[in-house]
Protein backbone atom coordinates (compact mmCIF):
# COMPACT_ATOMS: atom_id res chain seq x y z
CA UNK A 1 0.00 0.00 0.00
CA UNK A 2 1.06 3.36 -0.97
CA UNK A 3 0.18 7.26 0.61
CA UNK A 4 1.02 9.71 -1.25
CA UNK A 5 -0.20 13.59 -0.05
CA UNK A 6 -1.08 15.60 -2.73
CA UNK A 7 -1.20 19.46 -3.24
CA UNK A 8 -3.37 21.56 -1.31
CA UNK A 9 -6.73 20.98 -3.22
CA UNK A 10 -8.42 24.41 -1.81
CA UNK A 11 -6.94 28.03 -1.70
CA UNK A 12 -6.33 29.82 1.75
CA UNK A 13 -8.39 30.50 3.80
CA UNK A 14 -10.00 27.09 3.47
CA UNK A 15 -7.75 24.64 4.95
CA UNK A 16 -7.47 21.14 3.06
CA UNK A 17 -5.14 18.35 2.65
CA UNK A 18 -5.29 15.55 0.64
CA UNK A 19 -4.22 12.09 0.07
CA UNK A 20 -4.20 9.22 -2.30
CA UNK A 21 -4.01 5.91 -1.21
CA UNK A 22 -2.83 2.87 -3.87
CA UNK A 23 -3.03 -0.17 -3.63
CA UNK A 24 -2.27 -2.81 -6.05
CA UNK A 25 -4.99 -4.09 -8.87
CA UNK A 26 -7.00 -1.99 -7.05
CA UNK A 27 -8.21 1.52 -8.25
CA UNK A 28 -6.76 4.75 -6.26
CA UNK A 29 -8.61 6.16 -3.04
CA UNK A 30 -8.51 9.74 -2.29
CA UNK A 31 -9.29 11.54 1.11
CA UNK A 32 -9.48 15.12 1.01
CA UNK A 33 -10.29 17.03 4.12
CA UNK A 34 -11.78 20.44 4.52
CA UNK A 35 -11.89 23.36 6.81
CA UNK A 36 -14.13 26.47 5.62
CA UNK A 37 -13.63 29.17 7.91
CA UNK A 38 -16.75 30.91 6.73
CA UNK A 39 -19.92 30.33 4.27
CA UNK A 40 -18.40 33.77 2.65
CA UNK A 41 -15.59 32.02 1.09
CA UNK A 42 -16.15 30.91 -2.21
CA UNK A 43 -15.76 26.75 -2.40
CA UNK A 44 -18.20 25.46 -5.06
CA UNK A 45 -15.89 26.38 -8.07
CA UNK A 46 -12.83 24.23 -6.69
CA UNK A 47 -14.95 21.68 -5.18
CA UNK A 48 -16.58 20.96 -8.12
CA UNK A 49 -12.94 20.91 -9.99
CA UNK A 50 -12.26 18.08 -7.30
CA UNK A 51 -15.01 15.86 -7.70
CA UNK A 52 -14.62 15.43 -11.48
CA UNK A 53 -10.83 15.02 -11.40
CA UNK A 54 -10.98 12.13 -8.14
CA UNK A 55 -14.79 11.09 -10.01
CA UNK A 56 -13.39 7.35 -11.15
CA UNK A 57 -11.17 7.07 -8.20
CA UNK A 58 -12.94 6.26 -4.71
CA UNK A 59 -13.39 9.16 -2.88
CA UNK A 60 -14.28 10.94 0.52
CA UNK A 61 -14.46 14.47 1.27
CA UNK A 62 -14.56 14.86 5.15
CA UNK A 63 -14.69 18.12 6.57
CA UNK A 64 -16.90 21.36 8.04
CA UNK A 65 -18.57 23.40 5.29
CA UNK A 66 -20.15 25.97 7.03
CA UNK A 67 -23.08 26.56 4.96
CA UNK A 68 -25.32 28.48 7.03
CA UNK A 69 -27.37 30.18 4.21
CA UNK A 70 -30.12 28.09 1.87
CA UNK A 71 -28.57 29.50 -1.26
CA UNK A 72 -25.20 27.97 -0.30
CA UNK A 73 -26.79 24.74 0.98
CA UNK A 74 -29.24 24.27 -2.17
CA UNK A 75 -26.10 25.03 -4.24
CA UNK A 76 -23.82 22.23 -2.66
CA UNK A 77 -26.40 19.63 -3.61
CA UNK A 78 -26.92 20.75 -6.91
CA UNK A 79 -23.37 20.64 -7.44
CA UNK A 80 -23.15 16.88 -6.19
CA UNK A 81 -26.28 15.59 -8.30
CA UNK A 82 -24.75 17.64 -11.58
CA UNK A 83 -21.52 15.42 -10.19
CA UNK A 84 -23.10 12.34 -9.83
CA UNK A 85 -22.55 12.15 -6.36
CA UNK A 86 -25.42 11.42 -4.30
CA UNK A 87 -25.86 13.72 -0.65
CA UNK A 88 -25.44 11.59 2.35
CA UNK A 89 -27.02 14.12 4.42
CA UNK A 90 -30.63 15.63 4.03
CA UNK A 91 -30.81 17.92 7.24
CA UNK A 92 -28.66 20.63 8.65
CA UNK A 93 -26.08 18.92 10.68
CA UNK A 94 -25.81 21.84 13.20
CA UNK A 95 -28.96 23.78 14.94
CA UNK A 96 -28.69 26.47 17.49
CA UNK A 97 -31.26 28.91 18.44
CA UNK A 98 -30.22 31.71 15.90
CA UNK A 99 -29.73 29.69 12.67
CA UNK A 100 -29.92 25.61 11.05
CA UNK A 101 -26.66 24.83 8.90
CA UNK A 102 -24.57 21.92 6.94
CA UNK A 103 -20.78 21.94 8.48
CA UNK A 104 -19.68 18.66 9.34
CA UNK A 105 -20.03 16.00 5.85
CA UNK A 106 -18.75 13.25 4.75
CA UNK A 107 -19.36 13.28 1.73
CA UNK A 108 -18.71 10.01 -0.84
CA UNK A 109 -19.41 8.48 -4.55
CA UNK A 110 -19.66 5.51 -2.67
CA UNK A 111 -22.82 5.75 -0.68
CA UNK A 112 -23.37 1.82 -0.14
CA UNK A 113 -20.47 1.46 2.26
CA UNK A 114 -22.28 4.21 4.78
CA UNK A 115 -23.83 1.69 7.12
CA UNK A 116 -25.24 3.92 10.16
CA UNK A 117 -25.67 7.70 10.64
CA UNK A 118 -25.51 8.76 14.24
CA UNK A 119 -27.22 11.86 15.93
CA UNK A 120 -25.08 13.75 18.86
CA UNK A 121 -26.51 16.53 20.84
CA UNK A 122 -26.83 18.95 21.32
CA UNK A 123 -26.25 19.24 17.83
CA UNK A 124 -26.69 16.78 14.50
CA UNK A 125 -23.79 15.65 12.39
CA UNK A 126 -23.62 12.88 10.50
CA UNK A 127 -20.93 10.12 10.45
CA UNK A 128 -20.30 7.38 8.68
CA UNK A 129 -19.29 4.23 10.53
Amino acid sequence: MNFVEMPQPFKLPIESFKIRISRRYVKPITIIAIYRPSDTIPVLEALEAELISNGQNEMYLIGDFNLSNEKSKFELKTLLYQTTILPTYHKPTRTTAKCTSIHDLIITNRPNFQIKRLVLEPCESQIMI
